[in-house]
């Protein structure tokens, strides 16, 4: 049986960029290329916004959780995720300050906060 032969470099294929999230900034290794925040807004490359709007890692979970339930209350939604309450605090306010998320707020006693998806994030 005749051995089979592979033509070409092993390393035919560049490696794909590399992404590191920043507080302020988004850093990809592109020739040095830098984006911050307001380049990410830039209709021209929507993949990155869309990359730092949902890239967290429980942002998908979430935003599916609210949109299969309507709406979603603080308290009972983190009774039934396995998240910690300050990185649930942290990417719901992500995701609403991205305009993926409102947060309804009613001036009641006890407080009640609502989440419901906005049509961007439907």
């Amino acid at each position: 049986m005749p051995s089979a032969q592979v033509s070409g470099s092993h390393n035919q294929f560049e490696p794909r960029p590399k992404i590191w999230y920043n507080k302020n900034t988004i850093i990809e290794e592109t020739g040095g290329a830098y984006l911050n925040q307001e380049d990410l807004k830039n209709p021209v490359n929507p993949y990155h916004y869309i990359t730092h709007c949902i890239g967290g890692k429980w942002k998908m979970t979430i935003l599916h959780h609210i949109h299969t339930h309507g709406s979603i209350r603080f308290n009972h939604t983190l009774r039934t995720l396995p998240i910690s309450e300050k990185v649930f605090s942290h990417q719901l306010r992500e995701l609403a300050e991205d305009g993926l998320v409102e947060r309804i707020q009613y001036n009641t006693i006890p407080l009640k906060v609502e989440y419901v998806l906005t049509p961007l994030g439907k």
